[in-house]
């Protein structure tokens, strides 16, 4: 196992048990956002201090003990995830259109078609006023839909998502998939041609980090997934046990520059990157603006595995104020690990402008063998911009998907 040489009298099982001490005094759940035990043991075992299976264990004595305190009998379990969901070649079909009903509007906004799953991306929006009666999930439109294709299969599609009385966003997947090179398909009685219709061709290419030392590497990733106060929390813990184990001296200059990043994240993100002493590529984060272009860029683009991740970028929607990209991981990444062997994604885009941006996962749907949501981008795309590169980046390894911009 790659890692780093700690120092002798570093004990990591002792570090951990100490941790999981310090939480049950404070009445800490470590299913909270900002569990010390956890993220010291994700940092170990990410930069090869003590194995996952160590980790594990100790997080399951002290999950053990807290139950123990809480009314019920404590019962020890294990959890064996899914194998990750297998990704086909996808064909993902813009389709912007709208189907009025009696409740309102259906906004199709773009199919994806893969071997084993279709599904519909959309929107919905109620007639003003509302219509009196039952609530909007009762409608027989916003539980499920039929589905017909040119060859003549019918299934049922059901709806997941959310939003609000009169809007609402989210897919339709279907119970069987249709047919993956159909030339229409019917919904609601009208029939969306999609023989003509192609989404923009992106190039995807896997690239190492050249970086050779694991720490280094593991807190650029933490560094890039904080996006929250609490994740600056999450980090915080994992520079002490990096430091605690020896990875990393305290004068090394990753750790000014992670102290650096953790400063502008808890206090001054007010100020435009670029303020201060922020390591790239922090320091070229594009300003928030007002002077996005609006469109659609439908992808449908599928990584090869990397660091045990593979990634389909299915559509990148731009507004004035921010853009966000429509994304789907096998095995599913959560917005802040929970296991000790969890993966680290940093959600990184640059255009070709020099304009670096960072993402949030948000409408996050999550399960062990894989992940559907939007990962969004404070910031909008320089209208000027002609490429954007999605980097979905690992501690070990980043994929990038060049995506042509053209939103005429």
């Amino acid at each position: 196992m790659e890692g780093v040489a700690g120092p002798e009298d570093f004990d990591a099982e002792v570090y951990l048990r100490l941790a999981g001490e310090r939480e049950l005094l404070a009445g800490q759940d470590d299913t909270d956002r900002t569990s010390p035990l956890a993220a010291a043991a994700h940092a170990l075992v990410a930069i090869g201090v003590t194995p996952a299976e160590l980790a594990q264990a100790v997080l399951d004595d002290y999950r053990f003990a807290r139950a123990c305190r809480e009314s019920g009998q404590p019962v020890h379990f294990q959890f064996t995830p899914p194998p990750p969901k297998v990704f086909g070649a996808l064909r993902a079909v813009p389709c912007g259109r709208d189907i009025e009903q009696p409740w309102g509007w259906l906004t199709i906004d773009f199919l994806v078609l893969g071997e084993h799953e279709t599904t519909l991306h959309v929107r919905m929006r109620l007639a003003p006023p509302p219509p009196p009666g039952p609530g909007v999930f009762d409608s027989p439109f916003l539980g499920a839909l039929t589905l017909t294709d040119d060859r003549g299969t019918t299934t049922e599609a059901r709806f997941s998502g959310g939003g609000s009385g009169v809007a609402w966003s989210g897919e339709y997947t279907a119970r069987h998939p249709l047919a993956w090179d159909a030339e229409w398909i019917e919904v609601l009685g009208e029939r969306i041609e999609l023989a003509t219709r192609a989404g923009v061709a992106a190039q995807v290419r896997i690239e190492p980090l050249a970086e050779p030392d694991p720490a280094r590497r593991y807190l650029r990733a933490v560094l890039g997934g904080m996006v929250h106060y609490e994740d600056g929390v999450l980090a915080q813990e994992a520079l002490a046990a990096v430091l605690a184990a020896g990875a990393l001296a305290e004068d090394d200059p990753e750790i000014s520059a992670a102290r650096a990043v953790l400063t502008w994240h808890a206090h001054d993100r007010s100020q435009p990157p670029g303020h201060g002493p922020l390591p790239e590529p922090w320091r070229s984060l594009r300003h928030p603006a007002l002077d996005g272009p609006a469109g659609l860029a439908v992808v449908g683009a599928v990584t090869p595995e990397f660091d045990g991740l593979r990634v389909a970028v299915l559509a990148v929607e731009s507004a004035q104020e921010q853009f966000s990209i429509t994304v789907e991981t096998a095995p599913g990444v959560e917005s802040s690990p929970y296991g000790p062997d969890d993966p680290v994604v940093a959600w990184w885009a640059a255009d070709d402008r020099g304009h670096y941006y960072l993402g949030e996962s948000t409408d996050w749907h999550w399960e062990a063998s894989h992940a559907l949501g939007r990962v969004e981008f404070s910031a909008p795309i320089d209208p000027a911009a002609t490429v954007l590169e999605l980097m979905p980046t690992t501690p070990a390894a980043r994929a990038v998907i060049a995506i042509p911009l053209d939103w005429a």
